[in-house]
């Protein structure tokens, strides 16, 4: 909480004295997360299958760092206020196709323990959920945009609906995971990884459809910023968890 209260800070700063550097600290809190994430894949080994789904996250969020730093240089390097669409958003979207594989591959080994008709209503709930936000969001953008913003919103809703699909097997996850057990803690903090990127996904898209991105992107960067924190948390957690309790199993290790 004193890291997002005190980069929340820093980024109101930047938006209303150096616009352009407001993604800087998002670039870092994506950094720290990688290095937390190689620090765990290191004290991990990959000796199992649940080890060996960490590589995915990593590569996720290596992925995610790199598009942050492409973004940071088209407003540091190119002096470009809000680059959207740009080159970032290949890794933005590539980070998903890992982030994928991560939590499904989670929820794979744990599918034993989850009723078949659980996984059916969550799925649909998610379903209805994200076809009302698209409907109530960027149904009322299509009559504000321009044709030749096609990329835009296709982009935007993009983002909105993987971050539904991911958000689907982190909550299916947690659910399976007894509350009490180290790695309750750990899902939490990744389904509130995603939740938060997907609120600033919706808005970051909305504003970009409409034209008031440039405008509003300090807020949404602050749920992006927010998140990455929470994922930090999570990987603190975890390798807090390896160092200091080697000799407790890991839920779904096997």
């Amino acid at each position: 909480m004193g890291l997002v209260i005190i980069s929340t800070t820093v980024i109101t700063f930047l938006n209303s004295e150096m616009i352009l550097f407001a993604n800087v600290p998002l670039t870092i809190a994506a950094g720290i997360a990688l290095c937390l994430c190689l620090l765990t894949m290191y004290k991990l080994k990959l000796a199992s299958r649940y080890d060996r789904t960490h590589t995915f996250l990593t590569l996720g969020i290596g992925m995610w760092f790199v598009g942050e730093i492409v973004y940071t240089y088209y407003q540091l390097g190119l002096s470009v206020e809000t680059p959207f669409p740009s080159l970032a958003d290949v890794f933005y979207l590539s980070g998903y196709i890992f982030f994928g594989f991560y939590v499904y591959s989670i929820l794979k080994l744990l599918r034993k323990t989850i009723d078949r008709d659980l996984i059916v209503l969550v799925s649909i709930a998610a379903a209805i959920s994200i076809t009302y936000m698209l409907n109530l969001s960027f149904g009322i953008a299509q009559f504000l945009t321009a044709p030749d913003e096609l990329v835009r919103t296709i982009l935007s809703i993009s983002y909105f609906v993987l971050d539904g699909i991911l958000f689907v097997p982190a909550a299916l996850v947690l659910w399976a995971m007894r509350k009490g057990e180290l790695g309750y803690t750990h899902w939490i903090l990744i389904s509130l990884f995603i939740l938060l990127n997907a609120i600033g996904d919706i808005g970051f898209g909305y504003g970009a459809i409409i034209g008031t991105v440039g405008e509003e992107q300090w807020i949404w960067d602050i749920f992006f910023n927010a998140g990455y924190l929470t994922l930090v948390c999570a990987l603190f957690w975890q390798n807090k968890y390896l160092y200091f309790t080697p000799s407790i199993t890991v839920p779904g290790n096997k």
